[in-house]
């Protein structure tokens, strides 16, 4: 890390003694990576051959629509991910184990909380997302949609989770996990996509048995990197996995309450009454989220005093452009 600061590669008189310890670390922090990397492609090509396969184009043009909405949902919180991965390696350099715990702590409970407000809004409305983005035809990824609307929330934890492995240097211990939980989803894949009259038959559930393998794999990869995280840092395994169920389970009941409430006060029939329930929805369903916020801020892992902080900051800014 020295090295990196004191001797940078384009100047020409670089020791080489120091070079020779520069790459050696890149090398020793990045090859179990391009391992990682390796194994995902592997793993991601024999799902997609194998739902081509026995489901052919139409079950592919299913799990592709649906994964490419979930996707979406990601976006935005991974914008923040190399903050956090910044943070966390400034707090590791400096020994500060309490700050790597606060700070892991509140980014993963805010992303985390963000990723499922909108992944649970849209849980109810997986056929309308579907047919407006990809018409009628493609009303047979609906099933396979509202799998992996949740999966995008799960992606947001794991890759919380990933930086702790990243910024403290444990990147062969990440990718020794990561390959084994890539590798042995793939029998899973088989048993939930391939034909029940197949020699050694499935369950035949083709692109939708595909989202939900997505799902339980990382469900079950999330639980093993916050078991060896609570090895090296004493990270709160149980703390976090309730947290997770608490949030998801009260967000989800919002969403389709607020659907089961909308559709009893209004009747009606074809897009535009889908649309409009859409937005009204919405609107309850944000004036609820942000109503518990104020209230129970621990929810996304900030308090009171960094809201009303916020909201003075946005104030400020506003008169003075005005």
């Amino acid at each position: 890390k020295q090295v990196v600061e004191d001797y940078p590669l384009w100047v020409s008189d670089v020791v080489k003694e120091d070079r020779k310890e520069l790459f050696s670390y890149f090398f020793h922090y990045s090859y179990p990576l391009m391992l990682l990397a390796f194994s995902a492609l592997i793993y991601q090509y024999a799902d997609r051959w194998l739902l081509q396969y026995v489901g052919g184009a139409a079950e592919q043009g299913f799990f592709t629509i649906a994964l490419n909405i979930s996707n979406v949902i990601g976006v935005f919180s991974a914008s923040l991910i190399p903050i956090l991965n910044r943070e966390i390696a400034i707090l590791h350099e400096a020994g500060d184990n309490e700050g790597i715990l606060k700070t892991f702590d509140k980014y993963t409970k805010m992303l985390f909380f963000l990723a499922a407000c909108v992944s649970c809004f849209l849980l109810p409305h997986a056929r309308f997302i579907v047919e407006t983005l990809g018409s009628e035809r493609f009303s047979g990824a609906e099933s396979a949609l509202t799998i992996l609307l949740l999966y995008p929330v799960l992606t947001v934890y794991g890759r919380t989770v990933g930086t702790l492995y990243y910024a403290m240097e444990k990147t062969k211990l990440y990718s020794l996990i990561g390959t084994f939980t890539t590798f042995f989803p793939i029998l899973l894949t088989y048993y939930l996509v391939a034909p029940v009259d197949f020699p050694l038959p499935g369950l035949g559930l083709g692109s939708y048995g595909l989202a939900l393998k997505y799902l339980l794999a990382g469900v079950i990869s999330i639980l093993v990197f916050l078991y060896f995280a609570v090895g090296f840092l004493g990270v709160s395994f149980f703390h976090h996995l309730g947290f997770q169920v608490k949030t998801l389970f009260l967000l989800g009941a919002l969403a389709y309450l607020g659907y089961d409430v909308v559709a009893l006060l209004l009747s009606g029939d074809g897009w535009w009454y889908d649309f409009f329930r859409f937005i009204l929805e919405g609107i309850l369903y944000l004036g609820v989220v942000i109503f518990l916020l104020f209230r129970f801020p621990s929810l996304a892992g900030i308090t009171q005093e960094e809201i009303f902080g916020k909201i003075a900051q946005l104030r400020q800014k506003f008169q003075g452009k005005l």
